[in-house]
């Protein structure tokens, strides 16, 4: 699972802590990781609605092998 908020999360916490207003290149706006995982020959499905997650999960649970989900948050 992926909690997909567009962004490095991680170096924009950092950043804050040492001061930082802007850190260049942590915005992923385009990057399509459940394309990614697809190419690779992962299965995988875009979560964008919370009442969605539970199929979402179910699905990845009873699936054989790996699999993506991708859970788009603000």
């Amino acid at each position: 699972m992926i909690v997909n908020n567009a962004r490095y999360e991680a170096l924009h916490s950092f950043g804050r802590m040492f001061g930082f207003q802007q850190l260049i290149g942590t915005q992923l706006p385009g990057f399509d990781v459940l394309a990614l995982a697809q190419r690779q020959g992962v299965p995988g499905r875009l979560v964008e609605k919370p009442a969605d997650l539970d199929a979402a999960l179910a699905w990845s649970f009873a699936a054989q092998g790996p699999t993506l989900l991708d859970v788009r948050v603000d």
